[in-house]
């Protein structure tokens, strides 16, 4: 039996979503965007090389072939589903509706995390800039919630036209983010003296926390996914949308290893990593004499946290818009804006949680490098419990025909594997009152109350969701 299609159009003559806007290279841009891979060589690869260094190219190889895996967990979903939501419409499919509503919930706390983390992130970018006076930054927590609301909010207002407008603009930020990003890579390989001889890009000795690394790698492409919660809006979804998973996956992914060989090669030059700088690759380049490429190197990031908030809000808001058209979120939420035709009603409650969480956050006495750690540990749980959700979904559900060949479900039964691993690897070691248990709490909590409280909603309004079930018919 075919799965039962889920309407679009709200009720009561509301407009919905447009139809086949946005074409291949705008459905390519909103997972781009939401990677936010500029990001990557600027923070997260520094403390990738702390942990592994010389192997920091292996763990995003090892993360690359790991995400390609869960890629394919989702194209038994992607090639058929035709709406809103992603990966809540995909477990829905595969474990049944409950367990679709806790992936959507998951899925938006690593949206919306994400968020607040780059938000939270973009002090530190301007802190490069102040040099020795980096602790005005750190003593005035009034300040960076000001820079940072100031980012949170321009995000928002660019998510709040058009999909068109916004994807375009994100478009145009990430290109000019990698752009600057690239530049300053291929100097860093020119200012460095010859290229480090093959044995020297592996050390046994630090192998044994390659996991760790492996780890945080698999977080830097979260948010591959996000191209499917625009398949209403985008043209062909059923073609466009795995392509797009794919094509930014891999795109990323080899700059990613580019980016790692040419921090590894510039690191390796210093005894240790640069210490006068927020961000080790601005050190770095003013070690090698390119300190005239600071301003570039700082755009970079900036910008791509810019184009990712936009990504993330997005997605976020189709994903609420969708849950409310199911039931399991109030009716206001399928609300579409006349002129710019986005779920504008959704998107204000992702922007107001994240307002909520930044606040929250800064007048219990958080700085923006702390924000920013623990808002990125709360998306990351969000982030790969939901992958691990969509992988048990992929190896459940029957694609029709003779069934899956043995070497698809060996790959899914490695994707459950692997996320599951990186989940472990997410959660311990736990130290009671360490910002990871904070943040467990949080996930947890949040998690509980989110599921909990749709379900409580779905059972007081008493209607019939419309959707899919593990067995492919709509279901109570």
């Amino acid at each position: 039996m075919e799965p039962a299609r889920l309407t679009t159009t709200p009720k009561g003559g509301q407009p919905s979503l447009k139809e086949g806007v946005l074409d291949f290279a705008e459905t390519v841009a909103q997972s781009l965007g939401a990677i936010a891979p500029s990001v990557t060589p600027a923070l997260t690869i520094p403390l990738i090389y702390r942990l592994v260094g010389p192997a920091t190219w292996l763990a995003f190889l090892l993360a690359t072939l790991g995400v390609a895996c869960l890629w394919s967990c989702c194209l038994p979903f992607a090639s058929r589903l035709k709406d809103s939501g992603s990966l809540y419409r995909f477990v829905s499919e595969g474990l049944g509706q409950k367990a679709g509503v806790a992936t959507g919930w998951m899925l938006s706390f690593g949206y919306l995390g994400a968020v607040a983390s780059l938000c939270s992130g973009v002090p530190l970018c301007l802190e490069s800039f102040v040099g020795e006076s980096r602790n005005f930054w750190q003593n005035q927590v009034q300040a960076q919630w000001v820079v940072s609301f100031t980012a949170l909010l321009a995000a928002w207002f660019m998510s709040s036209r058009n999909v068109q407008f916004s994807i375009r603009s994100l478009l145009a930020s990430e290109l000019f983010s990698l752009a600057c990003m690239a530049l300053v890579l291929v100097q860093v390989i020119r200012a460095a003296p010859g290229p480090l001889p093959l044995e020297k890009f592996w050390e046994p000795t630090q192998t044994n926390r390659l996991g760790s690394g492996v780890m945080l790698a698999v977080l830097a492409f979260a948010g591959f996914e996000s191209a499917a919660s625009l398949a209403v809006e985008a043209k062909r979804p059923q073609q466009s949308i795995p392509w797009a998973m794919g094509v930014s996956l891999f795109s990323v992914g080899a700059f990613f290893l580019f980016a790692s060989y040419a921090l590894v090669l510039g690191f390796s030059l210093q005894k240790s990593l640069p210490s006068d700088s927020t961000i080790p690759l601005v050190g770095l380049a003013r070690h090698l004499g390119l300190g005239s490429l600071q301003p570039v190197l700082l755009c970079g990031p900036l910008v791509s946290s810019f184009a990712g908030s936009i990504a993330c809000f997005n997605a976020a808001s189709r994903l609420y818009y969708a849950m409310a058209l199911d039931g399991w979120l109030p009716r206001c939420l399928t609300h579409v804006h006349r002129k710019h035709v986005i779920p504008d009603r959704a998107l204000g409650l992702g922007g107001l949680l994240v307002l909520s969480g930044l606040s929250f956050g800064f007048v219990v006495g958080g700085n923006s490098w702390s924000l920013f750690e623990w808002f990125a540990l709360l998306s990351g749980y969000g982030f790969v419990a939901a992958y691990l959700g969509v992988s048990l979904a992929a190896l459940r559900v029957r694609t029709g025909g003779r069934g899956r060949g043995l070497s698809k479900r060996m790959v899914q039964a490695f994707a459950v594997v692997f996320v599951a691993g990186v989940l472990w690897g997410n959660v311990f070691p736990l130290e009671l009152g360490s910002e990871r248990w904070g943040a467990l709490l949080t996930f947890l909590g949040a998690l509980g109350t989110g599921w909990g409280g749709s379900l409580l909603f779905r059972r007081s309004m008493g209607k019939r969701v419309v959707g899919f079930s593990n067995q492919g018919g709509a279901s109570p």
